[in-house]
């Protein structure tokens, strides 16, 4: 039998007395608590850049678990971030003390070796996938408030209507004679500019969005 969460049995030594059983019990209670209902939200908004690989947020991460002897305690992560690699985790070490302020790491994963996960107070965030650099939350959660919630968890804002002027083959239709006249060279000019026109309302509507 396993003894990931409680100090294993020993022949001859352990006997159903208080004595030998609290312990390893006790030891499995705190690691069943430590996981029941642990609720992450933070004051401010939480982002994840999968360009740069940035877990980030703006304001205090706050951490609300059950310690083993029942009580609600709160961690608290001050504002900041930390930088994941590929098939890298971000996690926390909570601690029993209310009001702890606690640290977020990152550590690599390697299976079929010793786990980086299984210390019973370890509480993992997330994970970058070593793929798509994707960020899988774990005990992460996006927050449900249409105030908060948005492209890179700004507010939402209401969507740009551009109305483009170019349309297909504007250019490529154009006549260009072999010895081209400054007229066929106007259009040219003309149609370029009206392009470029496209391009910046596209822009300024991205923009609105907070994209570039």
């Amino acid at each position: 039998m396993g003894a990931n969460f409680h100090t294993a049995y020993a022949d001859g030594t352990t006997i159903f007395a208080a004595s030998s059983m609290e312990a390893p019990l006790s030891d499995l209670d705190r690691a069943i608590s430590y996981t029941k209902n642990v609720i992450v939200h933070c004051d401010g908004v939480i982002n994840y850049s999968s360009a740069s690989g940035q877990l980030t947020w703006s304001s205090t991460l706050r951490i609300l678990f059950v310690r083993a002897d029942g009580q609600l305690i709160q961690n608290t992560v001050a504002a900041g971030g930390v930088t994941l690699s590929d098939n890298q985790m971000a996690y926390v070490d909570l601690s029993e003390t209310n009001d702890a302020a606690v640290t977020v790491y990152t550590a690599s994963l390697t299976t079929a070796a010793a786990s980086t996960t299984k210390a019973y107070n370890r509480l993992v965030l997330g994970y970058r996938n070593t793929a798509s650099d994707a960020f899988y939350p774990v005990g992460l959660r996006l927050p449900v408030n249409p105030s908060v919630v948005g492209f890179f968890g700004s507010a939402p804002v209401a969507k740009t209507t551009v109305t483009l002027g170019n349309t297909d083959n504007e250019i490529g239709g154009l006549a260009i004679s072999a010895a081209y006249s400054q007229a066929e060279a106007q259009a040219l000019r003309d149609k370029c500019e009206e392009l470029a026109d496209d391009v910046r309302a596209l822009k300024a509507a991205l923009s609105s969005y907070g994209l570039v």
